[in-house]
């Protein structure tokens, strides 16, 4: 299912990064690199980007192996985690993404590589649940929510590192510790994670249908 448009105010998309989440090691896929795998005729990674590009100011990618080959789907930058954080699981790229912000940017709009229907207005619904003492806003739908589907505010960058340090791995973990709040989401295929190749098979026959 092709992006179409945004319908993002460019004063909020102003406002807010992205980073695509693509540094997992795609063990139910198979063990390949997840966001590269082909999805509509497409890499999974480039729906995502597709999605969130109208939304936000830049969109980089949080990887740790095939590098190259994502640098050639971003118009952003590509980097992996930092240091001993290194293959800490999202909270890791999400850190690595968040010393990488610009001086000013206010959010962080984090999303996973394989979440190839995301809303075409996700960014606008998440921000307008935040508040001036929110830190992170995060995507439930019907039926689950979905932490690695997120913004959080630029400030949390040194609490994070501190929190990775201590051995926080799962990012409710983390947001637990912050001043957090839920957007609700109607349609729960909106979020479809591609964990399997069954998954995203099922998937591919759904839209056709």
């Amino acid at each position: 299912m092709p992006a179409t448009r945004s319908s993002v105010p460019a004063e909020s998309a102003s406002r807010v990064e992205a980073v695509v989440l693509a540094g997992g090691e795609g063990r139910r896929m198979g063990g390949v690199d997840k966001g590269l795998v082909e999805f509509a005729g497409r890499a999974l990674v480039e729906h995502v980007i597709e999605r969130l590009a109208p939304q936000v100011t830049s969109v980089s990618i949080s990887a740790n192996r095939s590098l190259s080959a994502y640098r050639a789907q971003a118009a952003g930058a590509v980097f992996e985690d930092r240091g001993e954080c290194a293959g800490a699981g999202p909270l890791a790229g999400i850190d690595a993404a968040l010393a990488r912000m610009r001086p000013g940017t206010e959010w962080l709009l984090v999303a996973p590589c394989d979440a190839p229907l995301l809303p075409l207005d996700l960014c606008s619904r998440l921000l307008a649940v935040a508040q001036e003492s929110t830190e992170v806003v995060y995507a439930c739908d019907r039926k689950h929510c979905h932490p690695t589907v997120a913004l959080l505010r630029h400030e949390l960058a040194p609490r994070l590192r501190t929190a990775l340090r201590e051995g926080v791995r799962r990012p409710l973990d983390f947001y637990a510790g912050c001043e957090t709040r839920i957007a609700q989401f109607p349609d729960p295929i909106a979020f479809a994670n591609l964990n399997t190749p069954a998954q995203l098979a099922e998937l591919e026959s759904m839209l056709r249908g």
